[in-house]
């Protein structure tokens, strides 16, 4: 199962750029931004998540202008809607957003979707609230026409236009994976009808239960991505168990140093998920017994260190990786004693692993080399 990671993209938090790379760097797959083009100010809707409204709901970038400034500063992260609010957007302008970002990403975009639950919202984009559902699937499949037709057309009650041309088509083909959003009672019929992969909220209802009847049900492969899993490794062997192939935790709405700190609360979960063990030399030929994931370690007294590699294998050390950073008088954090050599040994099982994943995954692939996205 692989991790990624969401956040608000807001004015006054990491920029997405940084974000992007931040993550790229201490090996996540993924990275996921919401969409709210505004919050209309009477405050109607209920919130699913609770009474109060948090900030970062009205602060956030336009969502394919977070996409673009993640993907161009990144080689190997994918990069997703989570959600793209389709129900207040033009299907053919958000048909050649997806597509221009995943032309240039070189087959990175993840397109998630979904309705939405602010009634106000919806409705000052011309959506009658009471319809969305509709109009979210005859969006998606004219979209889908115009990403995989030389010529598309489309004819439907929400949506209708006759043959148009529109270039560049998506680097992945057929298109980008379709992830369906929601937990609600129709969510899995949307899914089976226009979905790659269904996209559900972690702590609303029976997930897993649900995963495993619309598995049931499907006549073709799904994927399953669970959005906002907390920093648990037992939450995250629940979902591997149960067939998912992402778990993606929510990160602040913050600057750098509270994004890192969430970071390596998340990453020390994962290191307790896989629960592998290595052993590092540090200088002063101190050894230190370390935990270790795919991509990530901490030490023995629990605390968390950074990442010891980027992307697939062990490509990359951290030569702070093993220390724990101190303060130092002048109030700066500094590194403690850092990683001069590995054994041999550690050389080879590295060595190794770069053997066994391939070639990285670091330079951008051409539109032709991308084959059918995960999903089908």
């Amino acid at each position: 199962m692989e991790t990624g990671v969401a956040i608000f993209p807001t004015h006054d938090a990491i920029a997405p750029a940084a974000m992007a790379r931040l993550a790229e760097e201490r090996g996540h797959e993924s990275l996921f931004f919401p969409e709210h083009t505004h919050i209309p100010a009477s405050r109607e809707s209920a919130w699913p998540g609770g009474s109060e409204l948090p900030r970062k709901y009205a602060h956030t970038f336009d969502l394919f202008v977070a996409v673009t400034a993640a993907v161009t500063a990144t080689s190997r992260l994918r990069i997703g809607s989570g959600i793209c609010l389709v129900i207040e957007r033009d299907p053919i302008s958000t048909a050649k957003e997806v597509a221009s970002v995943d032309f240039l990403s070189g087959g990175r975009f993840e397109f998630g979707v979904g309705a939405g639950w602010n009634r106000e919202e919806m409705a000052n984009h011309g959506t009658d609230p009471r319809r969305r559902m509709a109009i979210l699937r005859e969006r998606i499949e004219a979209m889908k026409a115009i990403w995989t037709a030389d010529e598309a057309s489309y004819a439907g009650e929400y949506v209708a236009f006759d043959r148009i041309w529109s270039w560049p088509k998506p680097a992945q083909r057929p298109h980008p994976p379709v992830l369906v959003g929601g937990n609600g009672p129709g969510v899995l019929d949307r899914v089976l009808a226009f979905g790659d992969a269904w996209f559900p909220n972690h702590d609303r209802g029976d997930v897993l239960d649900r995963a495993a009847e619309l598995r049931a049900r499907a006549d073709r492969p799904i994927g399953l991505t669970v959005m906002g899993v907390p920093a648990e490794a037992k939450v995250l062997e629940t979902y591997e168990a149960a067939g998912f192939q992402r778990a993606v935790h929510w990160l602040p709405s913050a600057p750098r140093g509270p994004v890192e700190r969430a970071l390596d609360q998340y990453e020390a979960a994962i290191a307790e998920f896989h629960g592998q063990l290595r052993l590092l030399l540090c200088s002063g030929g101190q050894r230190v017994r370390t935990r270790v994931s795919n991509r990530w370690a901490s030490s023995a007294a629990g605390s968390v260190v950074r990442p010891l590699c980027t992307g697939p294998g062990w490509t990359m050390v951290d030569r702070g990786a093993v220390s724990q950073r101190k303060r130092s008088p002048s109030g700066r954090s500094a590194s403690g004693p850092s990683v001069q050599a590995f054994s041999k040994a550690d050389r080879a099982v590295r060595t190794a692993s770069r053997s066994t994943a391939g070639s990285t995954a670091s330079r951008r692939p051409s539109s032709s080399s991308i084959r059918a996205h995960r999903y089908r």
